[in-house]
């Protein structure tokens, strides 16, 4: 069973937008579904367009993980997925990440 976290992230805003707590070694069992609006217009996602995490984790290392872009008519409608991988998990404690569209 894998668990959906599911976040909306205001283009217009600046800061942290949301908090997940996954579990240290855990992998394939968590995706991140976030959608996009800028105040409180949807941002529709279309073809072609590419998605990307990007951080530093606790213990120095980059994060830098595609995400799956699906537009109006995909299996979620305008949703960046990202499926949490054993690099993203791989050390405890905090820290933030940036999506690039």
């Amino acid at each position: 069973m894998v668990i959906m976290h599911k976040l909306t992230l205001d283009v217009a805003s600046d800061g942290i937008q949301g908090n997940l707590v996954l579990v240290r070694g855990e992998r394939g069992k968590r995706d991140i579904a976030v959608t996009l609006r800028c105040g409180k217009v949807p941002i529709v996602l279309v073809a072609g367009q590419t998605a990307a995490f990007l951080g530093v984790k606790p213990d120095g290392g980059e994060l830098l993980n595609s995400c799956v872009v699906y537009t109006e008519n995909g299996i979620y409608p305008n949703t960046i997925l990202y499926h949490v991988t054993e690099g993203t998990v791989a050390a405890a404690g905090t820290f933030s990440v940036r999506l690039a569209v």
